[in-house]
């Protein structure tokens, strides 16, 4: 398995962001990057010993634990793919029909993404499409332990 690499997908010169925030968000990417790469070591080195219980208690903590910093991974790296200076909202898009099919408007649809970005605590809020429900919906993450790339 080849170590995990640092993307190049930092966003600079943002309108409404700041340098030191995208620089903050960096040095966690990087940081859960390391991460990852670290403890998928120890997880090779812990599989040799597969009959011993108190190994295999130590695999299912390292397999939690590995969940919350590769979903780091991921959602900063769509995090920074998404941030383009200057973008502007296509309403002919793809994008905007499902906004017009799930929300009064796009405002609208801003209004319940800046509330629901409210929530306290370490979150990540996403904008998805619910397949069930047929609509898009602003959703919390709480705490990205939940293997939410598999998801997306």
């Amino acid at each position: 398995m080849q170590p995990l690499k640092v993307k190049d997908v930092k966003p600079s010169d943002l309108d409404g962001l700041s340098k030191d925030q995208i620089d903050q968000h960096w040095e966690h990417y990087e940081k859960y990057v390391e991460q990852v790469n670290h403890l998928i070591q120890i997880e090779t080195s812990l599989k040799a010993d597969k009959g011993n219980s108190v190994i295999n208690n130590y695999r299912i903590d390292l397999a939690k634990q590995l969940s919350f910093e590769r979903n780091g991974v991921f959602l900063h790296e769509c995090y920074f793919a998404n941030l383009t200076s200057g973008t502007m909202y296509n309403s002919d898009g793809k994008f905007a029909e499902l906004i017009a099919n799930s929300f009064s408007s796009f405002d609208d649809y801003l209004e319940d993404f800046r509330l629901i970005s409210q929530a306290r605590g370490e979150n990540w809020i996403v904008t998805t499409f619910d397949i069930e429900l047929d609509c898009v919906r602003n959703v919390v993450i709480d705490l990205h332990d939940g293997w939410v790339e598999s998801c997306l």
